[in-house]
């Protein structure tokens, strides 16, 4: 832990911190202000040229990128007044489950001392602090270097701390500051037997300019040029820096254990790469402009594709960011959790879970990185060949799905779009590449029969004592501030034993289906046959059904009712599905789904081309949704009723649906440019 603070009583701030765009955290107070810049950083990449004719006419040139530093800076300066600060470090190795040993160099560091301050041992790891101290100009004085004359260089005092549940020391860091004045720490490795470089406030400001000239240019080949480019290519670098370079893949958030519900259960490791994250992730990365990035999590999910697939054929649901499978889960009980948010847990359980939805998701990337990318391969065409062969034999199987529930597994209407979407695209892909296809046949008849059975095989009754509302009698109300409960939950859960035969039987011999005709909407599964389930908003984002097609629309105009009408929908913001009539095995409460939220708001916007009375919706509730994200834009998979948001933070999945309506509510409007 790296944090600031002043030694002064909290109602003696001024203001507290306020944050600007330029995401500098500014500390105010009557006596000072200082302002605070945290970054990792970039290497800079020198251009080099590696051949040359005689004449200089052709030349080929190399891009060499400078040895990554895995540091992590932080550098306060102070700009107005004098303040007194204390700046806390206290590790906590191997989840704070391994003892460490804290050595001061020097108790009192000074402009003239080496950088090296204070180093952090453990069994495992070796970390040290560099501390540098800097005189800068102050911008208000008339004579600066008179100004800084007349204050000392601070000095900084260094002592250790015990805490409680900390296997280690900690330090705190005293130090006086002036206007003018700045220092800087370096949280680095030790390195054993190896004298490392003494770090400079000329070294640190080449890092800070490298780090900063990295992501303007990295931005600048954004493509999207609409009405929310602020808010757009803030959630584009987000998803850059969930991606882990070294193998292309992309987390699905980069926390862990942060609740749904303070105080509750639900609390999961996003720290992992999921397939179903793949086709959104690649249709965003292509069409905004950032090819380099989408090849590199294609390449990823390919080699997946090829090494990680079971004896039968089954792909598993998610990976380490190297690829691994093996993500056990742990509960880690000498943590207590944020705000007494426990368990804490690592590891992700769902890692074994049956979610054949993926397969839909990871088709549909592959056509999109097809048609917007580069071609596919005559091998990875094989390997699709290969693994819709394998799909053929889980149409008629339930499964987990997309909220990875922790009951019993159930036919989910959800999963079985997804599994039409797989055998659409790899049917697409072979007419557009040609590809020789022997079961082409086979696709064409489970797409079809898919469709069919979510559509028309069966009609439900209504169940028992169920009280559900005349949709044509209500009326959708306006959008305001608020919240409401949802989640997603990426768990542990023991499937229950069911043979295929009994669920096959049960499914077929009720005739059920995914439409409740009754209802006039999708409902959640075949056996939950009364249920609402947003996840259905997805249907016309992967053309399984025409946006205004009066089936689709009355499910969105139900959902866009309030709870206690039947809906999904509270104050702008869209749960997943009504935990209180439903048992998902997991138990707790929950938040509103940001995910969910901006897939009504792209399924509305796609409905406005025929039904123009939605474009104004869907453009409020976009919005509304964007009022809810916090000072750096960022979103975490859910917001409480609060309206503070819960959950994994920043969540890709979140600012992917975030990314795509905003690129289709200004296709819609032709704000395009």
């Amino acid at each position: 832990m790296l944090s600031s603070s002043l030694p002064i009583a909290a109602d003696e701030m001024n203001n507290g911190i306020r944050f600007y765009k330029r995401i500098i955290p500014i500390y105010i107070h009557d006596d000072g202000v200082v302002d605070v810049v945290d970054f990792f950083p970039r290497p800079k990449t020198a251009t080099v040229i590696s051949k040359s004719t005689r004449q200089g006419a052709f030349r080929e040139t190399t891009k060499i990128q400078e040895e990554l530093k895995k540091w992590l800076v932080r550098r306060v300066e102070c700009i107005r007044g004098r303040l007194q600060l204390d700046i806390e470090i206290f590790p906590a190795f191997q989840y704070a489950g391994e003892s460490h040993v804290t050595t001061i160099i020097e108790p009192t560091h000074t402009a003239n001392s080496p950088s090296k301050a204070v180093t952090f041992h453990s069994e495992h790891y070796k970390m040290q602090l560099d501390v540098t101290i800097d005189d800068v100009v102050p911008e208000s004085e008339a004579d600066p270097s008179a100004a800084a004359a007349a204050a000392p260089a601070p000095s900084i005092t260094f002592r250790k701390e015990k805490r409680d549940g900390m296997l280690g020391e900690g330090v705190v860091a005293h130090l006086e500051i002036t206007e003018g004045q700045a220092v800087s720490f370096v949280l680095r490795n030790d390195k054993p037997d190896h004298v490392t470089e003494n770090v400079t406030t000329a070294v640190l400001d080449g890092q800070q300019h490298d780090t900063q000239s990295f992501w303007y240019n990295w931005i600048s080949k954004s493509k999207y040029k609409g009405r929310w480019r602020e808010v757009v290519n803030r959630s584009l670098m987000l998803l850059k820096m969930l991606a882990y370079e070294p193998t292309g893949a992309i987390v699905a958030a980069p926390t862990f254990s942060i609740p749904e519900d303070i105080g509750g259960v639900r609390n999961w490791d996003y720290r992992f790469c999921w397939v179903r994250d793949s086709s959104f992730t690649i249709y965003i990365l292509l069409r905004l402009g950032f090819s380099a990035e989408a090849d590199a999590y294609m390449d990823f999910i390919s080699e997946r594709f090829v090494k990680s697939r079971g004896p039968s054929g089954e792909l598993p649901i998610m990976f380490t960011i190297r690829g691994e499978t093996e993500i056990p889960e742990m509960e880690l009980d000498h943590l207590e959790g944020y705000r007494g948010s426990k368990p804490v847990r690592i590891g992700n359980g769902a890692a074994f879970h049956q979610q054949f939805d993926i397969y839909g998701e990871l088709m549909d990337g592959i056509y999109l990185y097809n048609k917007y990318g580069k071609p596919i391969s005559w091998d990875q065409w094989c390997s699709v060949r290969e693994m819709l062969d394998f799909v053929l034999t889980l149409t008629d199987q339930p499964d987990m799905s997309i909220w990875e529930v922790r009951n019993k597994k159930q036919n989910f209407t959800y999963s079985k779009v997804m599994l039409w979407v797989a055998f659409d695209r790899g049917l697409r892909l072979a007419d557009k590449r040609n590809f020789p296809c022997p079961n082409r046949s086979k696709w064409l008849e489970a797409r079809d029969n898919l469709m069919e059975e979510i559509m028309e095989k069966g009609t439900f009754p209504l169940s028992s004592g169920a009280n559900l509302p005349n949709l044509s009698q209500l009326s959708i109300p306006p959008l305001f501030l608020g919240a409401y409960t949802c989640t997603h939950a990426k768990h542990d859960a023991e499937e229950p034993t069911e043979s295929r035969d009994d669920k096959t039987d049960n499914r077929r011999a009720g005739g059920i289906t995914g439409y409740n005709k009754e209802m006039k909407c999708f409902v959640q599964s075949y056996e939950n046959n009364t249920m609402l389930d947003s996840s259905i908003l997805i249907a016309p984002l992967v053309f399984f059904i025409a946006p205004n097609d009066p089936r689709f629309l009355n499910t969105m105009d139900r959902i866009l009712m309030p709870p206690e009408k039947g809906g999904l929908t509270s104050t702008g913001l869209v749960s997943r599905y009504d935990t209180e009539l439903s048992d998902d095995g997991v138990g707790g409460r929950e938040g509103a789904f940001s995910m969910c939220t901006f897939w009504l708001v792209e399924a509305m916007t796609r409905a406005s081309v025929y039904e123009p009375k939605y474009l104004v919706r869907a453009v409020n509730l976009f919005e509304n949704m964007l009022s809810f994200s916090n000072h750096l834009s960022m979103f975490s998979e859910e917001i409480a009723r609060s309206g503070e948001q819960l959950g994994n933070t920043p969540q890709a999945f979140s600012h992917l649906a975030l990314i795509s309506a905003a690129f289709n509510l200004d296709r819609v409007t032709g704000f395009q440019r």
